[in-house]
């Protein structure tokens, strides 16, 4: 039996960034994935893998709540106060 293989092909993608504006959405997503999948995204943000299944889902999903966040105050940023060139 050798896992090594399946191992070997950890996603290197966000599974839930398309959605990441959805907290909702997000949660239903990662809360239906495998521990190590969970653990493996956690990786991807460098944060901590270790606690319990409920745990994990919420640190994943608050990873994704912060990836909106600075995204979204650019574009409204950008919108509010755009630059003049002369």
């Amino acid at each position: 039996m050798d896992d090594v293989g399946g191992d070997a092909e950890v996603t290197e993608e966000l599974r839930f960034l398309n959605i990441a504006d959805d907290a909702d959405a997000v949660r239903a997503g990662v809360d239906a994935l495998k521990a190590k999948e969970i653990k493996d995204e956690l990786k991807m943000f460098g944060v901590a893998v270790a606690g319990k299944k409920d745990q994990i889902v919420d640190r994943l999903v608050e990873c994704y709540s912060l990836t909106v966040r600075p995204l979204s105050h650019q574009t409204h940023h950008q919108t509010l106060s755009p630059i003049h060139s002369k």
